[in-house]
């Protein structure tokens, strides 16, 4: 549109610098979450490549003992309705990058969880216990991972973490996959950890072909 004169009216509020910067602000704020989401996916992978749960060495050697994938987080080894397990867990401690693994054992007994199920009675079926008290030291027990992990610390975790499971885990579970073993060391007291199945004592005693009252 022109004025009288021939000079053009202007129709259009002029840009002033704190519109502009406000654009530039919107602009460098997409591209800087786009760059984090970035970081966090590599460090994601980064994190995924060190994984224990996927590690090639640790699970070859415990297909070996003729334990199989289950789930994303463990191994199971099964004969007799019977079920060995190990799971390899972890939690951050509120530290960015970080992993701290522990390795739970346990042998669940399915038909126990039936028969418990049948008389309406809670029942866990499985006796376990994280790997730390199978040591010799009697606590709870990490690994812990990073980011920045070289590969040779990594291979010297996981050969500890192979070396608890062929000394403590697997004694456990192979002591546990008989019924006798679970009375005995329930009624000599030596599985007050085990608080929830205690009073299941007779379903076990059922099982091993004793003459009980369910």
């Amino acid at each position: 549109m022109e004025s009288c004169t021939g000079r053009k009216w202007i129709t259009e509020s002029p840009k002033f610098p704190d519109q502009i910067s406000i654009k530039v602000l919107k602009i460098l704020k997409n591209n800087l979450r786009g760059f984090i989401i970035k970081i966090k996916l590599y460090i994601c992978r980064k994190m995924k490549q060190k994984s224990i749960v996927y590690n090639n060495y640790l699970e070859k050697h415990l297909v070996s003992l003729g334990f199989k994938r289950k789930g994303g987080d463990g191994f199971i080894r099964e004969f007799n309705g019977i079920q060995q397990i190990i799971n390899f867990l972890y939690s951050n401690h509120y530290e960015r990058f970080v992993r701290y693994y522990n390795i739970y054992v346990g042998v669940s007994y399915p038909k126990v969880i039936e028969i418990g199920r049948q008389l309406e009675c809670y029942t866990v079926g499985t006796i376990g216990t994280t790997i730390g008290y199978l040591t010799h030291e009697k606590t709870y027990k990490t690994w812990k991972v990073t980011d920045v992990i070289s590969d040779n610390d990594l291979e010297r975790i996981v050969d500890d973490m192979y070396k608890c499971i062929i000394d403590f885990a697997i004694p456990y579970l192979e002591k546990y996959s008989v019924i006798s073993n679970i009375i005995n060391d329930m009624e000599g007291g030596l599985l007050i950890n085990q608080a929830d199945e205690l009073h299941n004592l007779p379903i076990y005693y059922y099982l091993e072909g004793r003459k009980v009252m369910l």
